[in-house]
């Protein structure tokens, strides 16, 4: 089972392009993110039903090692194997005050066994702060410019280093303001190419 791994600034676009992307060529989009907060539900650690709400719970885990590292265990283990062609939705990078945490350690990407590719959702720093104020679907602190382009910094730079030690190719996808479909397009043309499909 090949896998894709997509990851992106936040307020990129990355959820609009995915949610495109369901059974495309019989594809499956599979997200870290819901994956994570499930298993914290079995394990008690998340008590809130509201999906939104469990996601801002999630956030305050990340706080406690052991935990965060018991549910990236679980979850890359149960996508490591599933069967067919997934497109994996999750973070290159965490983000704790100034600290950054990898999205994807070594010792789990290893879990996964078959990454193919990573697609990597960008945009530029003023359509992302003005994306993140509208959303209001979600509880985001404000951040400024220069945060935006550290995260940025700090992804791509998580990206490359796995794209190099795994020897695969890195996309990166401008989904500019407007041209959802473009970036839909783009990236339906990426993961074709990634699972010769």
């Amino acid at each position: 089972m090949p896998i894709v791994v997509v990851t992106g600034s936040p307020g990129a676009g990355k959820t609009s392009i995915l949610a495109e992307m369901k059974d495309y060529n019989g594809i499956k989009t599979i997200n870290f993110g819901n994956m994570l907060v499930e298993y914290a539900k079995q394990k008690g650690y998340i008590k809130e039903k509201d999906p939104v709400k469990a996601h801002d719970e999630l956030r305050f885990l990340e706080k406690d090692p052991k935990i965060m590292e018991e549910l990236q265990k679980y979850a890359f283990g149960a996508i490591g194997k599933m069967k067919g062609n997934i497109l994996l939705d999750t973070h290159a990078s965490i983000q704790a005050g100034k600290r950054y945490m990898p999205g994807l350690p070594n010792k789990y990407v290893e879990l996964l066994a078959n990454v193919v590719g990573f697609i990597y959702i960008d945009v530029d720093t003023d359509t992302v702060i003005k994306r993140r104020l509208a959303d209001k679907t979600r509880a985001r602190r404000e951040i400024d410019a220069a945060e935006i382009d550290a995260q940025r910094i700090v992804n791509l730079s998580e990206l490359s280093y796995l794209s190099a030690f795994l020897g695969v190719p890195l996309y990166i996808i401008e989904n500019e303001q407007g041209k959802l479909q473009d970036s839909i397009a783009h990236v339906k043309r990426a993961a074709s190419e990634l699972f010769k499909v």
